[in-house]
């Protein structure tokens, strides 16, 4: 087996569970590097009463050897099930989390995983069966970030061989065996299933990863995002430059923006054919609930990638017609009697009745637009291609279910300035 560079400044921390593949890694890495350059890390997940006996025994193990080595314990089923997620995926999820405290809090350049070829495979397969995309089915990179998995190239086969002729001490993980675990069903059934009609299965599994590797990182070359907004935790992508694309590259696109997003897991096709039917729908609005508390919402010409917020009880607020600056919800807004430094609307005081009042949208409004006949604000609100959860925040002006002016939009033909005006007021949005 391949050794690892004995002239590199980096530290390695390696995650070992005690099981044969990572106990091979480590004697690997014994035989290529001093001690002091490499720490092991054993995560206990508290599934299975022998958890703690296998991390003792790669303690005890580093101590013979004088590698420095950490324990992490983490509670997997009561993760799981507040999460609402599979025993695998929230494993995996506090397993990595673990192992990168360790290695943030001691400085530890590299994070060594002990995937082997077997294991891409299974990946592969894995992400075939949940709907996966290129990416998915590129399987496991051997460098990924600060990831380093230094035995992606080796069979099981291999390595078992290798802990044989170095007398290696590893411990067995009885779950391995247990089909009710997604991967090990793969394993143990469909492999070998696999490996009947081509004994060479695992080769051919392996090499089609290679390749969906390199056109993946070729096409994500073409997808361009750079006409996507984003915020802390969203992104908004404007429709007619993404509709402009090639179906193929749309996709691409929103995979990628979900990444940015931080969101590099679990991202499934059934979710990006949800969102490109979002975008080609003719409803000028609509949203779909995506996983990890996400919402995509379309608003005519734009689609929204964000969390999903709690509704908030619209508090009714309404405040009587006067100059000043007043704040209504999330928005402030200003009446002057002088033109502000600011985008603003003019209406002529004179025409507003005296009982109008400031407040936000609600049921029965009617507006007539400005050169237009009344209709309900809802409709002009929709032709206006005002988003649907922008349209609560919004401030008017009114009077009963009259309404004289959206303030940041428009005003209505009765309240419209002329020659015979003699007191205009200046309707401006500060926030």
């Amino acid at each position: 087996m391949e050794k690892t560079n004995k002239n590199t400044s980096n530290k390695f921390l390696l995650a070992v569970s005690g099981g044969v593949d990572s106990m091979v890694m480590l004697h690997m890495f014994l035989q290529a590097m001093p001690t002091e350059k490499i720490g092991v890390v054993s995560v206990n997940h508290n599934l299975r009463p022998e958890g703690a006996f296998d991390c003792n025994f790669v303690k005890q193990y580093c101590q013979e050897q004088g590698v420095t080595f950490f324990y992490k314990s983490i509670m997997v089923q009561q993760y799981a099930t507040d999460a609402k997620l599979s025993i695998e995926t929230a494993g995996r999820q506090l397993r990595y989390k673990a192992i990168e405290e360790v290695a943030d809090t001691y400085g530890f350049d590299t994070i060594c995983l002990a995937h082997h070829a077997d294991d891409n495979a299974e990946t592969v397969l894995l992400h075939l069966a949940r709907g996966g995309g290129l990416r998915g089915v590129a399987g496991i990179r051997r460098r990924q970030g600060r990831y380093f998995r230094p035995l992606l190239k080796y069979s099981k086969k291999d390595i078992l061989n290798y802990a044989e002729q170095n007398q290696l001490p590893y411990v067995e993980d009885k779950t391995n065996s247990d089909t009710r675990y997604k991967r090990n069903l793969v394993r143990h059934e469909i492999i070998p299933a696999l490996q009947e009609i081509n004994p060479n299965a695992l080769f051919a599994i392996n090499a089609f990863a290679n390749i969906a590797r390199e056109e993946d990182e070729f096409l994500d070359g073409l997808a361009d995002i750079s006409f996507v907004h984003f915020e802390e935790n969203s992104a908004t992508i404007p429709l007619q430059p993404f509709k402009r694309l090639h179906p193929v590259l749309q996709a691409r696109v929103l995979r990628k923006i979900m990444r940015k997003l931080g969101y590099f897991k679990d991202v499934e096709q059934r979710h990006v054919s949800d969102l490109l039917k979002l975008t080609r729908s003719t409803n000028g609005e609509n949203k779909i609930d995506l996983p990890f508390g996400l919402v995509a919402r379309r608003s005519y010409d734009l689609l929204t990638i964000c969390p999903m917020e709690e509704k908030i009880p619209q508090i009714e607020q309404v405040l009587p017609f006067m100059t000043g600056e007043f704040t209504l919800g999330e928005v402030k807004v200003g009446i002057y009697d002088y033109p502000p430094a600011l985008p603003h609307l003019k209406i002529d005081a004179d025409k507003l009745p005296l009982g109008a009042v400031l407040r936000n949208r609600k049921q029965g409004d009617r507006f007539a637009k400005f050169g237009s006949g009344e209709k309900k604000l809802k409709d002009y609100l929709i032709d206006a291609k005002v988003p649907q959860h922008q349209r609560d925040t919004l401030v008017v002006i009114a009077d009963e279910n009259t309404v004289y002016a959206v303030f940041g939009l428009e005003i209505s033909e009765k309240v419209k300035i002329t020659q015979d005006t003699e007191k205009i007021l200046y309707l401006a949005v500060l926030n």
